[in-house]
């Protein structure tokens, strides 16, 4: 995050920028002060509170249609219960390994269907793994639809 915009058109010292910056450091905008931890009680806390524009939130909704629904790219999205969507394979993924799984970790589709999160079909490997591997497929000239059954 740049904070340059908070001097300008002021007069301050290297000093006093610095200090700022110090000040600024990590929070992912200013105004706010509060911890990580209270910040996800405050997110859990919503849950099924009236939203001044949509009406209730998460299971409580009254459009809810049990948590999952599909991207744009056609991803499934479950509800994780902290107020967002997360992509089911990672869900899956991290039920698995009983580990969140790193932001270096991709959940690659063996048979290419994105939508398709069977255990079997999953495969988790590093970001320079799953171009590799992508880069494979597509200069053999594989199929993915071989892979489905």
């Amino acid at each position: 995050m740049k904070h340059g915009y908070y001097w300008l058109g002021k007069n301050r010292t290297e000093e006093t920028k610095e200090k700022i910056r110090q000040a600024l450091l990590g929070r992912t905008h200013p105004g706010i002060k509060c911890s990580k931890e209270t910040r996800e009680k405050m997110s859990l806390a919503k849950i099924g509170e009236k939203h001044p524009c949509w009406g209730k939130l998460g299971p409580l909704a009254i459009g809810w249609k049990g948590g999952k629904k599909t991207n744009t790219e056609g991803y499934i999205l479950a509800w994780s219960g902290k107020n967002k969507y997360r992509r089911e394979q990672r869900v899956i993924a991290e039920g698995v390994l009983k580990r969140p799984l790193l932001d270096t970790e991709i959940v690659h589709h063996i048979n290419g269907l994105r939508s398709d999160n069977r255990n079997s079909n999953l495969l988790i490997c590093t970001r320079s793994y799953h171009s590799w591997l992508e880069n494979k497929i597509r200069k053999l000239g594989i199929n993915k639809a071989t892979f489905r059954t």
